[in-house]
């Protein structure tokens, strides 16, 4: 059941959040470069664009949001699609150099996007660019779904390399690209997103005359004991009845943290796709840990998804919640100067050279088979990662991102995290894996 509802969860929420924190909140740069002594011409990807090229050429966008009308686009594009990235506005400027035509167009309506993209792609009627998911690698690649994007862009050019442009509003996730590199070819690209964390209580943490989290993080000494430590001694019977009503910990992802910071690899594949599932020492490890948490140490209860993992720990029934970056805004709002994030905490198994690891379901853009100009499709995407805003509309969103994580310097350092997250999909095979993976390790 709870496989089942967190799944039906990510769908809905990753498709109308992850995107977002394309723009929310980074710095935009000046003609000085970037800080990382790329200057604005080296950035942009228009500077050297012959418009006579792509005059009178369109490139058909399509995207998993359920708009119908003018109005739910001009809201999808602006509130779901990284903001004012793939806005109206946005979208004239590249028509302007190009002479070209972008065309947004959202899923109707009751219709599911996926199906409606492979039988479009398949009848040859498909759009020119794409959003999916880690549950099409590598279907979408072997079924000529999608192209390879590094057959039109060059990854090797200096914005593309490890660092370069990270903080600066015009970055890509590492990550991102490494998970959709099918046979030596890159198939998806996304900016640089938030991953998943520990929302913790300060106050419990302090009432309890434990070290705040963030503190023992930034020391090294975050790591699985200390969670199993931290977590049993903020485990309470507060009306004496015989049973905690206050837990150290109760989450939705009661599995997910334990197997992104031990290092987990759930899947490999060979070259025909057939995938290898990585049920190592390392996996079970973490399978044990987290089953740990209620046959051992018992800082969780035996049923975490009900009541609501998140209701409880605004309430207090909790003191950790490893949940969804995408929870935040919830989470300032409920919890105030309480609320405190930090990394999942190290697993045994974590190389010590490799920072935290953490939950990180995303989606990545394409370029379809059906695509009658890719060169143009992959000028578009690039120009959405790299081309400024408008300092003063950069400016607001940098803003209310630093405000919302309590400073700059609490953002930044959660944008740190994030260049660690680790993509990790056992349930794209389905139920049925799930349910013989838990038969073979119970």
């Amino acid at each position: 059941m709870k496989k089942a509802i967190k799944t039906s969860i990510l769908l809905l929420v990753i498709a109308c959040m992850v995107v977002s924190l394309l723009a929310c909140g980074k710095k935009g740069t000046s003609g000085e470069g970037n800080g990382e002594g790329l200057t604005e011409d080296e950035l942009s990807v228009l500077s050297a664009i012959n418009p006579d090229k792509y005059k009178g050429k369109t490139v058909i966008f399509s995207f998993s949001y359920m708009g119908t009308d003018e109005e739910e686009e001009a809201k999808a594009t602006k509130d779901v699609l990284a903001l004012n990235r793939w806005s109206r506005t946005a979208r004239k400027t590249f028509e302007d150099a190009t002479g070209a035509t972008i065309i947004n167009r959202p899923t109707p309506a009751g219709e599911d996007y996926i199906t409606r993209i492979v039988t479009e792609v398949t009848a040859g009627v498909g759009p020119d660019i794409v959003n999916f998911w880690p549950t099409q690698k590598p279907s979408w690649m072997l079924k000529n779904i999608l192209i390879p994007l590094s057959d039109y862009i060059d990854f090797e050019s200096p914005v593309y390399q490890d660092k370069i442009g990270v903080g600066t509003g015009r970055s890509v996730s590492r990550q991102v690209l490494e998970y959709y590199t099918w046979m030596g070819k890159i198939y998806g690209i996304n900016g640089v997103q938030m991953s998943a964390r520990v929302y913790y209580n300060k106050e419990l943490f302090e009432n309890a005359g434990l070290e705040d989290p963030l503190e023992l993080w930034k020391r090294d000494q975050w790591t699985w004991d200390k969670f199993f430590e931290d977590g049993v001694a903020l485990t309470v019977d507060k009306n004496g009845d015989g049973q905690p009503d206050q837990w150290g910990h109760i989450t939705w992802f009661y599995e997910d943290g334990f197997m992104a910071s031990n290092n987990v690899e759930f899947v490999t594949y060979d070259e025909m796709g057939l995938p290898r599932f990585a049920l190592d020492e390392k996996f079970v490890r973490a399978k044990q840990a987290a089953d740990e948490q209620v046959t051992k140490y018992k800082m969780t209860p035996p049923v975490w998804w009900d009541p609501n993992p998140q209701e409880r720990f605004w309430n207090g029934e909790s003191a950790m919640d490893y949940w969804g970056y995408w929870e935040m805004p919830n989470m300032v709002n409920n919890m105030g100067e309480k609320l405190g994030i930090v990394p999942f905490p190290r697993g045994p198994d974590l190389p010590p050279d490799k920072k935290n690891r953490d939950t990180a379901e995303v989606v990545a853009f394409g370029i379809t088979s059906n695509s009658k100009d890719p060169d143009l499709a992959a000028l578009y995407l690039e120009w959405v990662f790299f081309e400024p805003r408008d300092p003063e509309e950069e400016a607001k969103s940098s803003e209310e991102a630093y405000a919302q994580y309590g400073s700059k310097e609490m953002y930044e350092l959660a944008m740190s995290w994030a260049e660690s997250g680790a993509i990790l999909v056992p349930e794209a095979y389905g139920q049925g894996f799930m349910d013989a993976l838990n038969k073979i390790l119970n």
